[in-house]
């Protein structure tokens, strides 16, 4: 992370100004701005890191680089600048994405490409294509129920006030693989999501 890289002149200075306020030589008042910067690139840390991954983002791993261009049709097709594109923004909606995992250890890094690789399809031709106002994904193994409707399982869902979408794996992998076979449930919610952005 870039903030961190940032942060570290100013710890090392930190460091240096705590050592010599303690030896007597040197007034704590210079110990306040480094504290102040520090705390500020802290609170700031999201922006900065977003900032700088927009300038240099990063290259996709080379497995999801293989995994979309076997199940994903729409990268498939893409000329190879697109495809760039692509890979770009899919990375940086993984990045500025929570993926909270539900009844299952963490969100395998394939899902968490499957699941942006449909928004991005989505949005390709916008210029807000994480369409920020939902940066919450949570991911069940299976259907879920809804605090609203806890009668009736749900395989996807959003919840607008929080900005969370839920999804279940079970339906969510066959939609957005097979396309032609099942329902994609992921961009289903996105085109919710997207209609509610932009009415």
């Amino acid at each position: 992370m870039f903030s961190k890289f940032l942060s570290l002149p100013f710890v090392i200075t930190l460091l240096v100004c705590l050592y010599y306020t303690w030896e007597g030589d040197l007034s704590p008042i210079y110990i306040v701005p480094n504290v102040v910067i520090l705390a500020s690139i802290y609170v700031l840390s999201p922006q900065i890191d977003w900032l700088w991954y927009q300038k240099n983002p990063p290259e996709m791993d080379g497995k999801l680089r293989v995994f979309l261009e076997k199940v994903f049709p729409y990268y498939r097709n893409l000329n190879p600048k697109e495809k760039k594109r692509f890979r770009v923004r899919v990375n940086l909606y993984i990045i500025a994405t929570e993926f909270m995992p539900k009844a299952m250890e963490n969100v395998p890094e394939d899902i968490k490409g499957l699941i942006a690789a449909n928004i991005v399809m989505l949005t390709f031709g916008q210029k807000d294509y994480r369409l920020s106002k939902f940066e919450r994904i949570v991911v069940y193994p299976h259907p879920f129920p809804s605090p609203q409707f806890p009668k009736h399982l749900h395989s996807s869902e959003i919840f607008e006030e929080d900005g969370v979408i839920l999804y279940s794996l079970e339906q969510l992998v066959p939609g957005a693989t097979r396309q032609t076979q099942f329902y994609n449930i992921a961009l289903h919610e996105y085109a919710k999501i997207f209609k509610l952005i932009y009415p």
